[in-house]
This record gives C-alpha cells, structure tokens and sequence, in this order.
C-alpha cells in the first residue's frame, strides 16, 4: 500500500476557494465550470485593476508576449494619454 504524502494547504489557497465555494452555494449556477470560469476571470480583473492602479503608467505598458502566461490569456490594460 502507498503511503500518503501530506500536503500544507497555503492560507490564501484555502481562502479563495471558500470565498468561490461559498458564493457557488448563495448563487446556485447551473453549471459550475462556467461559474468558476466566471468567478476567477472576475477575480482576476480586480486584481489586474487593483495593480493597475498602483503602478505608474511605464510599468502599465504590457506587450503582447506577456499577455499569455501559463498557457491562460489575461487582461492588458493600455493607457494612453
């Protein structure tokens, strides 16, 4: 019989997927895949948001190869003035 590793689950891993899990049951979706797609592009634009208005204008300049990462598109934002 293999022995079980036993894995630390990162605080803030614990907390989003409470947060997700938490809003899946209030909303009660159809279908859970589109709502987790939903709920972390969401989350994902927020923080891209957030950063977005913590950082100058240079460093908001994204190019085109930063915009896939991990394999999974992400927002660019572009500021022009």
């Amino acid at each position: 019989m293999p022995s079980q590793q036993q894995y630390e689950i990162p605080r803030q891993l614990q907390d989003i997927l409470l947060d997700f899990s938490v809003q899946y049951l209030v909303e009660q979706p159809g279908d859970v895949v589109d709502f987790a797609l939903d709920y972390f592009n969401r989350m994902n634009a927020s923080r891209l948001l957030a950063n977005m208005m913590t950082h100058s204008d240079d460093e908001l300049m994204v190019s085109n190869e930063e915009t896939l990462k991990n394999g999974r598109f992400s927002f660019s934002f572009w500021v022009i003035k």
